[in-house]
């Protein structure tokens, strides 16, 4: 560690550029994802499977992706659904 608590270990942010065909990726796991959080949860599937409106790449990947210039330690990447008044709204922990 540097002085002031900083890392110096380069290893723990990527720089490389992200690139359409890895949004496409991203995707792609993420609908894998879904579906098998669906198939384990067969009533919020009826009501959320549906109801997807857009998958979306956030936090610090999503700031890189902009600037090129923030690193990237992981992928968040969200599932955004239309809400449905027959159960509460799920949160990412839930599942």
């Amino acid at each position: 560690m540097a002085q002031g608590g900083e890392s110096t270990n380069v290893g723990e942010r990527s720089y490389e550029k992200i690139e359409s065909k890895d949004l496409t990726r991203l995707g792609t796991l993420a609908s894998k994802d879904r579906e098998r959080f669906f198939s384990r949860n067969p009533d919020l599937s009826r009501l959320y499977r549906d109801r997807v409106l857009g998958v979306a790449l956030c936090q610090g990947a999503a700031l890189h992706f902009v600037d090129g210039q923030n690193g990237i330690k992981d992928f968040d990447v969200w599932t955004f659904s239309s809400i449905t008044h027959r159960t509460s709204f799920l949160h990412a922990d839930q599942s």
